[in-house]
């Protein structure tokens, strides 16, 4: 596949969420320990549970982005709330993220907020908190603030007039190809849990800055160091991790007996020889099924999911 290929990076959105987030934490215009329903009020009265009974635990703007905020996706397992979750039809292209929140904040929790380290919609979430802290649409306030600064001209929540870079998705195991129409078209959801589409040369521009602390080529994204201090961040005393985590992400899990912890936005590598990635302390990704990607003494950059 050729650098400026253009592909759909999933997971691989949710740290650039992060990072607006905490380049909009800095610059005082987003708190990080507010509730959320302070930019989200339909948050202001969430239930946990099948049983629906009512949140005893505030979600704050940081519980989204490790992400411990009680939220789940609906496809990834059959509990109780996952199988509500399915009716709400979630994953609607045609939907804008306050359109998404909306429907969220009518469904149960699966966990309370802060207790539960778990995949899920949170990024979504707090790309909703990010739209309605900047005042700019999510697609907009990327595309300003980190893409065109960092010379990242193929990133966005679509590829029009790019159709002919699209790549094309591997078969599956039945021989068919995935069909995905959203990047060579407009689109009204810009997903901060996985809209994004890039290229190979842009993304590893983002990665560089990250292992720059937030800077390169002479632009910086904000005036503190935007990486592995943020993912040093300890959760919650007593925080938990979902009955999938340690499945879904193997020996990449952000769980203790890896020698990993998760702070905001980034999984970092706190304990050397836990596990069996190779890899150095202090390195900094978003976990997935693939190694994070070493650097200097600084950590590493975030790692596809």
């Amino acid at each position: 596949m050729a650098l400026d290929s253009i592909f759909r990076i999933a997971s691989m959105t949710k740290p650039m969420v992060s990072v607006a987030a905490m380049m909009l934490a800095e610059e005082g215009r987003l708190d990080l320990g507010a509730p959320v329903a302070d930019y989200i009020p339909e948050f202001a009265a969430l239930t946990v549970g099948a049983e629906r009974r009512p949140a005893q635990r505030v979600m704050s703007v940081q519980d989204p982005a490790p992400p411990h905020s009680g939220l789940t996706y609906a496809q990834f397992g059959d509990s109780p709330v996952q199988v509500i979750w399915r009716d709400a039809n979630l994953m609607d292209d045609a939907q804008t993220n306050a359109d998404l929140v909306g429907k969220l904040a009518r469904l149960p929790l699966m966990f309370e907020p802060g207790t539960t380290w778990e995949y899920s919609m949170s990024t979504d979430v707090l790309g909703r908190v990010v739209e309605v802290a900047s005042g700019q649409g999510l697609a907009d306030h990327v595309r300003e603030r980190i893409c065109a600064p960092l010379g990242m001209a193929d990133t966005g929540f679509d590829a029009v007039g790019k159709g002919d870079r699209v790549a094309n998705p591997q078969k599956g195991a039945g021989g068919q190809t995935p069909a995905d129409a959203r990047p060579s078209k407009p689109v009204a959801w810009a997903s901060g849990g996985g809209g994004l589409v890039s290229t190979a040369h842009d993304y590893l521009r983002f990665c560089q800055a990250l292992l720059n602390g937030g800077a390169l080529d002479g632009t910086r994204l904000a005036r503190a160091q935007i990486g592995r201090p943020y993912g040093e961040r300890p959760p919650p005393a007593g925080c938990e991790y979902g009955g999938t985590t340690r499945s879904r992400f193997g020996a990449l899990a952000p769980v203790p007996e890896m020698g990993y912890g998760f702070g905001l936005g980034f999984c970092v590598r706190k304990a050397q020889g836990m596990s069996p990635v190779p890899g150095s302390v202090a390195e900094f990704f978003w976990a997935a099924s693939t190694a994070p990607i070493s650097g200097s003494t600084r950590g590493s950059s975030s790692s596809p999911s």
